[in-house]
């Protein structure tokens, strides 16, 4: 029965490396991660931007960090070797493993320069040029990232004044906390202050400094007139 079951994991498992690469990888990352501490997950992501006639990539495929990639013949290769416009090192990717291109009034196409692990577009292989679509998932070797499209930009209206000031406000909380810290403390210490129920004056009394006794108002029509 154990073994049965160690061989049903290893078929598991064999199916996963051969299908799922990236997903296993995942697993066994997941696996390794202490989950008291666990880092901050960074997506790997290919943007193509095509803006008035200029076209080029922006991607945080190299060195974790958003980048402009502007390429003259509008040819983005992928690979191991240091001549890649995008040089990863990644045992698993060939020297020039595959390309992104821009054609005119088409868009972008990944293509497969013959690599010895293949690339793969939406968790399948692909072999002819492939025009890319905002939202796709691409493999190369381990290196899984997804690409996004963006041909259109549109011009929005200024923020109304109620909402720039909310905005101001939480930037200036943000920069002078301690600032904020002490005005609240100082709010709270006002607010929960009570004022003496012998310093509250009641209606047609006025209240002297210095002195407990009371005294009439002029102003009050209930007050007794003398006798002549």
């Amino acid at each position: 029965m154990e073994i049965e079951q160690r061989l049903g994991l290893y078929q598991l498992f064999l199916k996963l490396y051969e299908h799922h690469r990236s997903l296993l990888d995942e697993f066994l990352q997941l696996e390794s991660i202490n989950n008291q501490s666990l880092p901050r997950i960074i997506p790997k992501y290919v943007a193509g931007i095509v803006q008035n006639q200029q076209v080029y990539l922006i991607t945080n495929l190299l060195n974790s960090k958003s980048q402009k990639l502007i390429q003259p013949q509008r040819v983005w290769t992928i690979g191991r070797g240091s001549y890649s416009a995008l040089s990863i090192s990644d045992v698993r990717l060939s020297r020039s493993h595959a390309a992104i291109r821009y054609i005119d009034n088409e868009g972008f196409y990944l293509s497969d320069l013959n690599s010895t692990n293949g690339t793969f577009l939406n968790h399948k292989p692909i072999r002819e040029s492939i025009l890319l679509v905002d939202g796709d998932l691409i493999r190369l070797g381990s290196l899984t990232f997804s690409f996004f499209l963006c041909e259109n930009a549109h011009n929005l209206g200024n923020v109304p004044p109620n909402i720039l000031a909310e905005v101001d406000k939480i930037n200036f909380a943000i920069k002078n906390p301690e600032t904020v810290r002490k005005s609240l403390k100082t709010h709270r210490k006002n607010k929960n202050t009570k004022i003496p129920h012998s310093k509250i004056s009641q209606p047609g009394e006025l209240v002297s400094q210095g002195s407990n006794r009371k005294s009439t108002s002029i102003l009050n029509p209930k007050r007794e007139l003398p006798l002549h």
